[in-house]
C-alpha cells in the first residue's frame, strides 16, 4: 500500500497537542511511503540512523531535509483514510474529502 505523509509545520506544537491542529491547513505534505502497513510507513520515516528521502520505497518527495515522522503528523491511505501519529500507535481520523491529498492506487 502507498501512504502519503503529511508532517505538521514547524512551531505548531503538534507533537505536544495533536488534538490542536487542523488538517491539511496545520500540515504539509512531505513524501509518498510504500510499505505494508502504517507501522512499517511510519518506521520508514525514522531519521534514527540515515536521512529517509533516498529511501527506495519513498518517491514524489517534496521536502530537501528530513525530519523523523513523530506524534500528530498524518498519513492518508489509497482509500483516503486518515490516521494520526498517536502517543502509542495510531488514531482514525476519518476520510479524506479533498481527492488531490489521496495518493493515486498502483495500478497492477
Amino acid at each position: 500500500m502507498i501512504y502519503r505523509v503529511f508532517h505538521h509545520r514547524p512551531g505548531s506544537l503538534g507533537f505536544m497537542f495533536p488534538d490542536q491542529l487542523c488538517f491539511p491547513d496545520d500540515y504539509d505534505q512531505v513524501a509518498d511511503v510504500e510499505a505494508s502497513d502504517l507501522d512499517e510507513a511510519y518506521a520508514l520515516t525514522q531519521t534514527d540512523r540515515y536521512n529517509w528521502i533516498p529511501n527506495p520505497s519513498i518517491f514524489n518527495v517534496q521536502v530537501t531535509e528530513a525530519r523523523s515522522s513523530s506524534t500528530g503528523d498524518m498519513f492518508v491511505d489509497e482509500d483516503g483514510r486518515l490516521w494520526q501519529v498517536d502517543f502509542i500507535g495510531w488514531q482514525a481520523m476519518g476520510s479524506v474529502l479533498i481527492p488531490a491529498l489521496i495518493v493515486p492506487k498502483k495500478s497492477t
